[in-house]
């Protein structure tokens, strides 16, 4: 959405500002071109990268704050979170979006493509005269190449052959090299002298420059168009996956609310002296989950007093009845995680170590080493846990481990064990700092868990 963006003091423009500053976030912009299936079948994908990796693809990881006000508008980039597009600006020339953008490969191509295209006969004619002028000659004609060349890969291929199917391109692309084989007969008999024609065959040699140009036109255009496929495809599959995690995160908050709130009832009905503690601590906890459950992450000390606070009120409700082990090493600095990450651990051993347990315990140990984060719950079983006769069970785990595999595909290792008398998780994960760039989303995941219907 368009919105407003603040700088701070050491990002302050020189001059006049805008009254109106503006950000586009293109993380969430969808592209209709994506709806369209390709014509095209899949071996041109691994050519295509190869020029997606020398015409496109350049490190973007900048944060793009687009100033504008009525007649003219510019960008200010300055280091930031990943974006792949940035909204021109209305009144803004496509060469310099191209540039202040970061797109400005497919600009040196094209110089260098006519530069060699228009300059070569003249330098292949030397000091020989009349070949020289004949190649001066030929310039007018090289240049009618240059909208011939557009004309196809950003209208023809894009639009044409994308709405209209390969039929109809077909038909256009005849229609377009008629046009400036015509175009290039007129400069040869014409504009050219005639002692300085070196065939009489005109028409032979107004018709070959100009296939010539189409067929490079047409293999950069279809390059260009399957690549633009294949990255629409991977933004619609990390949009599903955004969507996915935004839902995973949604469900953390009933599935916690739900077991805190039957506390609390809990001790209203015992008529409890801790029930209004146990509520002051509760209002703590939601405070946490509304203001930081939305953020992609938090630093990792929020997330160990979130645990903290959580289990400080399990403790006031169970006083001595159960046995409750915390253990945390080492120091929180500015590792980063994903919010509410690690308390459905906890909850899963609140919920079926106590009960019918027999001398429940619940054993939680944290231990932090550089990036590194260790975290391991153990709590005993009983009959009640051994049954599990409950529909929701293993929803709470099943969200957590997806929730992993999305934001921590190589970077995670999960282990789920149960015995007779046992239940233990343990967690291995490399956390991001608040200077390194998060973990990107992918698709498959590399460490898989099977939950033996807890949740």
């Amino acid at each position: 959405m368009w919105g407003k963006s603040m700088l701070t003091e050491n990002e302050q423009i020189k001059g006049e500002m805008p009254e109106i500053w503006r950000f586009w976030r293109s993380d969430r912009h969808i592209s209709t071109f994506r709806r369209h299936n390709s014509p095209f079948s899949s071996p041109l994908v691994s050519v295509s990268n190869c020029f997606h990796l020398l015409l496109y693809r350049i490190p973007k990881t900048i944060e793009r704050v687009i100033i504008s006000e009525p007649g003219s508008s510019f960008h200010y980039c300055r280091t930031g979170e990943f974006l792949s597009h940035v909204q021109k600006p209305k009144g803004m020339n496509r060469i310099s979006a191209k540039l202040s953008s970061g797109n400005w490969l497919p600009i040196i191509f094209h110089i260098v493509l006519w530069t060699v295209w228009i300059g070569l006969p003249i330098i292949n004619a030397g000091e020989n005269e009349r070949w020289r002028n004949y190649a001066i000659y030929l310039i007018p004609g090289g240049l009618a190449h240059i909208p011939l060349f557009l004309i196809n890969t950003e209208l023809l291929i894009p639009k044409i052959l994308r709405n209209k199917g390969v039929p109809t391109y077909l038909l256009s692309l005849v229609i377009l090299i008629l046009g400036f084989s015509f175009v290039q007969y007129g400069f040869r008999t014409w504009w050219m002298p005639e002692e300085l024609r070196l065939s009489r065959n005109v028409i032979f040699w107004s018709i070959v420059p100009v296939l010539f140009a189409t067929a490079i036109s047409t293999g950069y255009g279809f390059i260009t168009y399957v690549n633009k496929q294949e990255m629409d495809k991977q933004e619609e599959q990390q949009e599903r996956l955004r969507s996915e995690l935004s839902f995973l995160r949604s469900q953390i908050s009933p599935h916690f609310m739900f077991n805190i709130l039957n506390s609390i009832v809990y001790l209203i009905r015992s008529k409890s002296d801790l029930a209004e503690p146990v509520t002051i601590q509760l209002s703590e906890l939601m405070r946490y989950m509304l203001y930081t459950s939305s953020e992609e992450a938090v630093s990792l000390e929020k997330e160990l007093n979130y645990l903290r606070n959580y289990i400080d009120l399990q403790r006031i409700r169970f006083e001595e009845d159960v046995d409750i082990k915390l253990s945390i090493e080492g120091q929180a600095g500015n590792q980063l995680i994903d919010p509410m990450l690690l308390i459905p651990f906890v909850e899963n051993a609140f919920k079926h170590g106590v009960g019918l347990v027999r001398d429940p315990e619940i054993n939680i140990r944290l231990k932090v080493k550089g990036n590194d984060l260790y975290f391991s719950v153990k709590n005993r079983m009983g009959p009640e846990s051994q049954e599990d006769k409950d529909p929701s069970s293993g929803i709470g785990l099943r969200n957590v481990s997806r929730r992993l595999e999305l934001l921590y595909p190589q970077t995670h290792q999960l282990d789920i064990q149960q015995n007779e008398e046992w239940y233990s998780i343990n967690l291995h994960l490399q956390l991001s700092t608040a200077h390194s760039e998060l973990p990107v989303m992918q698709k498959q995941p590399v460490y898989e868990a099977t939950v033996p219907g807890r949740g």
